[in-house]
C-alpha cells in the first residue's frame, strides 16, 4: 500500500497483533472508505472496541461475530455531521434508567448526548 494515496497510512496498526481499541471524538473518519483500510484492521484485530457513533459505523459490525451493548443515550450527529446518522444504533436498545455521566464525552456531550458503545468479539481473531 502506498502511504500517499490514503489520507493515513496503517502501517502501524495493520501490523500488530490483537488488542482492545478506543474510539473517541474520531470525526466520523472511520464512516469514509478512504479510511477503509484502518477500519478493517481495527475490526480484524481488535478483541474489544469502546466507541462514541463517530467510530466504526456498527454496519461493518457483523452480529454473529460481535456483541454490541449501548451506555448513555444515543442522539443523532448534528450539524456538519448529520450525514454520519446511525439508524442501526438508533435501534439498539437505549438503556432504560440512564444516569448521566459525571463528564461530557463526544460531539453531543454537552447537550445530553454522552454515550459509548461497547463492542465484544465473540471469538477471538
Amino acid at each position: 500500500m502506498k502511504a500517499q494515496n490514503r489520507p493515513l497510512s496503517c502501517a502501524s496498526a495493520c501490523n500488530t497483533g490483537p488488542g482492545d481499541s478506543l474510539l473517541k471524538s474520531a470525526s466520523y473518519l472511520l464512516h469514509d472508505d478512504r479510511f477503509s483500510d484502518l477500519r478493517k484492521s481495527l475490526i480484524n484485530r481488535s478483541r474489544f472496541l469502546v466507541q462514541d457513533d463517530s467510530g466504526i459505523p456498527i454496519r461493518y459490525l457483523n452480529r454473529t461475530d460481535w456483541t454490541l451493548q449501548l451506555f448513555g443515550k444515543y442522539q443523532p450527529p448534528i450539524g456538519q455531521f448529520e450525514k454520519y446518522f446511525q439508524p442501526e444504533l438508533a435501534s439498539l436498545p437505549q438503556p432504560g434508567k440512564f444516569k448521566a455521566y459525571s463528564f461530557d464525552t463526544g460531539y453531543l456531550g454537552q447537550v445530553g448526548g454522552s454515550h459509548f458503545l461497547l463492542v465484544k468479539r465473540r471469538a477471538t481473531p
